[in-house]
C-alpha cells in the first residue's frame, strides 16, 4: 500500500494538498489564508474542516469541525498559551452529542532545536505529529494531563526520550507513560 500527498503551490503557499492511495485519488484539502497566517484547511470529500486563530501571528487555537446538512459543527478546540517560543499549555475542549468536556495539557521543554523550526509556520500547522508540536522552538520533555482546568492531580504523565545529532535537531523521539520504559510511539527523523 503507498500513501502519497501531492501538494499545489500558489506562490511561496500550498493551496492545496491531494491525496493518494495507491494510484488512486482520494480527495483534496483546500488552504485558506488570511495575509501569510493559514486560516483554514477545508476537505473535499468527506466535510471536514480545522481553523486557525492567532494574536500578533501566534497560534491562540485550531478548531476541528464537521459539515452537518449546511453548517459547520465545531468537534474539538485547542487553546494554546505560548511561552518564549513553545506551547506551554493546551488546553482541549471536545464536543459530543451529550456534552463538552475540557480537559487541559502542560509541557516542559529541553533547550534544543524543534525538528521543523526552520519550516514556514502554515507548513506547520498541515503536520500533527504526536511527539511534538511543529509551532514548538523546542522538544518536549514531559507532558502532565488533567481531566479538568480545576485539577490539580494529573491523570497521565508522559516523558519523551530524544536521541539529537550533532546540530541539536532530534533524529528520534520516543514518547512513554512516566515511570514506564516501554514507548507509546516513536517518530524517527531524517534531514537531507
Amino acid at each position: 500500500m503507498t500513501n502519497k500527498v501531492d501538494f499545489v503551490y500558489e506562490g511561496d503557499k500550498i493551496v492545496r494538498s491531494n491525496s493518494i492511495n495507491n494510484n488512486v485519488f482520494l480527495g483534496y484539502d483546500t488552504m485558506v489564508y488570511e495575509g501569510n497566517n493559514l486560516i483554514s484547511v477545508i476537505g473535499s470529500n468527506n466535510g471536514q474542516r480545522f481553523d486557525f486563530a492567532y494574536n500578533n501571528d501566534i497560534l491562540t487555537s485550531n478548531t476541528y469541525s464537521i459539515k452537518d446538512g449546511n453548517n459547520w459543527t465545531q468537534i474539538n478546540k485547542n487553546v494554546y498559551t505560548f511561552l518564549n517560543g513553545n506551547a506551554v499549555q493546551k488546553i482541549k475542549y471536545a464536543t459530543s452529542p451529550t456534552r463538552i468536556t475540557v480537559s487541559k495539557s502542560t509541557f516542559l521543554f529541553d533547550s534544543k532545536n524543534n525538528p521543523m523550526r526552520d519550516m514556514p509556520t502554515y507548513i506547520k500547522l498541515i503536520f500533527n505529529i504526536e511527539e511534538f508540536l511543529p509551532l514548538n522552538l523546542n522538544n518536549f520533555i514531559s507532558q502532565e494531563s488533567f481531566d479538568s482546568l480545576e485539577a490539580t492531580i494529573p491523570s497521565k504523565e508522559y516523558e519523551y526520550d530524544i536521541i539529537y545529532n550533532n546540530k541539536d535537531f532530534p533524529i528520534q523521539i520516543s514518547k512513554r507513560l512516566k515511570g514506564s520504559t516501554d514507548p507509546i510511539s516513536k517518530t524517527v527523523i531524517e534531514y537531507l
